[in-house]
């Protein structure tokens, strides 16, 4: 058999519409791409999320307020808020990821949360949490209040997203 016969025994007729044209792959990377940004924005999401929760224990796990006092009552209702806040930023994160058109006003929301809630940690657990915990709230918040990325959103909100 010569090495023609072999070849032609491997091949599979292709249907010529079963084949994207490159437009058609163009388009298809472009709707499936998101800005680097707005992934960056999930995974400072995702990192919020996570120092909220360590700020939430050093609430919970707090060693110097005495049981049944008052501000035992405080620091669980303080450390709730906390856990809330950081499913919160986990769905959050989860909507960006998506780019799904909820997600900016969740995100707006939830930010604030997590930044007044951390501003009341301030005195508890690490200082370097704190500290990249404001600093990613604090550009969460004014990136998603930028105009390219609300753009972004409502673009792709359009595409039935």
């Amino acid at each position: 058999m010569s090495q023609t016969h072999h070849a032609q025994a491997f091949e599979q007729p292709v249907r010529p519409d079963s084949t994207p044209s490159v437009a058609d792959v163009r388009s298809m990377t472009s709707e499936t791409r998101r800005p680097v940004g707005i992934s960056m924005l999930a995974v400072a999401a995702v990192a919020i999320g996570v120092a909220a929760l360590l700020e939430a224990a050093s609430w919970f796990g707090a060693p110097d307020i005495d049981a049944g006092t008052l501000l035992a009552a405080v620091a669980r209702i303080i450390g709730l808020a906390l856990v809330i806040a950081a499913i919160m930023e986990f769905i959050f994160a989860y909507g960006v990821w998506q780019l799904r058109a909820w997600a900016t006003r969740l995100g707006a929301a939830t930010t604030i949360t997590a930044l007044l809630l951390t501003l009341l940690s301030a005195g508890r657990g690490s200082s370097g949490v704190h500290t990249l915990s404001l600093l990613l709230e604090i550009g969460t918040f004014w990136y998603l209040l930028s105009p390219r990325v609300r753009e972004a959103f409502r673009s792709h909100a359009g595409k039935g997203a």
